[in-house]
């Protein structure tokens, strides 16, 4: 196997080598003579069997982050500094689908309530420990629920005026305290009137936590409707256990973004997933994309239109709990490209020329820019 996989490499090897030369011969190397899309960059897929994979892949695993809903604001555990609402009134409204889309069980709710909960927002009140915790106003779940006609505007309207209310409310309820409350150390650090920005101090976190709650139960809402504390940490690549202590897990919700990361031990080799051969172990509802724009290189997602996911038995047995799966990516882990723009003739040397056509016209106008 060894040998047929070398001189496979090898003849796509040369391939694109000569691709390369006939894309460059007789050329100036000017932008307008790179930018042409009269090449082509051959790529192979190939299975790695069961023995091989050892020689090929090196398997590595990470705890990627931690996303966890509940619903009373005392189970609030990280020891914070500063207590946000509203600061910067609807500039302050943060989008939540994002965030919950691989962490709700989507098929729970009907047509209408999936709508909602794509355009609803919320605000972080608490930002400590890498986490942030947010609050928003969520559809409840439920196929027979019925739901009133909501524009996406109207959403946005309801969602702002609760927090506002919100706002007022805890500003009101902090006037009406008694002496010995109000003469405690926060309130003397802040305003009262003004509870954009607080800073807590640590022996009154407790108090506030439960102000909190008291003014949550007291404002009015719609029935189909319920209050929410997000709490969420990305971007930690954690290869050892987690150890959650920032909010209390008995009464939360809590899904953990596990990854495994297959690369090749050879230097300077990366690794993309096959289009034809993904499709083995998929179904069809969820969706394929090309991989830098390569046509038989792809990633894949599952679907997030409120069905099951639909995945074969063999790859949901990469989970220890089958059953508990909510979400799956299947990507080419590459460095993510932080600029907006690429320099033409960077970006013909490195795709080779292999360019969907719309980015092909980005680069030309990139070029008369230079």
């Amino acid at each position: 196997m060894e040998s047929n996989l070398n001189g496979l490499l090898i003849q796509t090897g040369l391939e694109n080598a000569d691709s390369v030369y006939e894309l460059c011969l007789g050329s100036k190397f000017s932008p307008s003579e790179i930018l042409k899309r009269d090449s082509n960059l051959t790529l192979r897929d190939c299975q790695v069997t069961g023995c091989a994979q050892r020689l090929w892949l090196n398997q590595t695993y990470d705890l990627d982050g931690i996303v966890a809903t509940f619903s009373s604001l005392k189970d609030i555990l990280v020891p914070f500094s500063y207590l946000n609402i509203l600061p910067r009134g609807r500039n302050s409204l943060i989008p939540v689908f994002n965030i919950l889309r691989k962490h709700l069980k989507l098929e729970v709710y009907n047509k209408k309530a999936l709508q909602y909960l794509r355009w609803s927002q919320g605000i972080q009140i608490v930002g400590d420990h890498g986490f942030q915790f947010l609050i928003t106003l969520l559809p409840k779940s439920g196929p027979l629920r019925l739901f009133k006609n909501y524009s996406r505007q109207q959403i946005e309207n309801l969602q702002f005026e609760f927090y506002k209310s919100f706002r007022l409310s805890l500003a009101n309820k902090c006037k009406g305290l008694p002496e010995q409350d109000i003469t405690r150390n926060t309130f003397k650090k802040n305003k009262i009137i003004d509870i954009r920005t607080w800073h807590v101090l640590p022996d009154d976190r407790e108090f506030v936590l439960n102000l909190l709650c008291q003014t949550e139960n007291s404002l009015p809402r719609d029935e189909n409707f319920e209050f929410i504390i997000i709490a969420h940490r990305f971007g930690d690549r954690n290869s050892n256990a987690m150890n959650i202590t920032e909010y209390d897990t008995a009464n939360a919700s809590t899904t953990i973004h596990a990854a495994v990361t297959l690369s090749s031990p050879i230097l300077n080799q990366n690794l993309f997933w096959s289009r034809s051969g993904i499709q083995d172990i998929i179904g069809d509802r969820g969706t394929l994309y090309s991989s830098l724009s390569f046509r038989s290189c792809c990633n894949f997602q599952t679907n997030l239109d409120g069905r099951s996911i639909d995945i074969s038995g063999d790859l949901r047995q990469l989970c220890t709990c089958p059953e508990t799966l909510r979400f799956l990516q299947m990507y080419a882990d590459l460095p993510h490209m932080s600029s907006s723009s690429i320099h033409p003739v960077f970006g013909c040397i490195a795709s080779c020329g292999v360019l969907h056509g719309n980015i092909q016209k980005l680069l030309k106008t990139e070029h008369l820019n230079i």
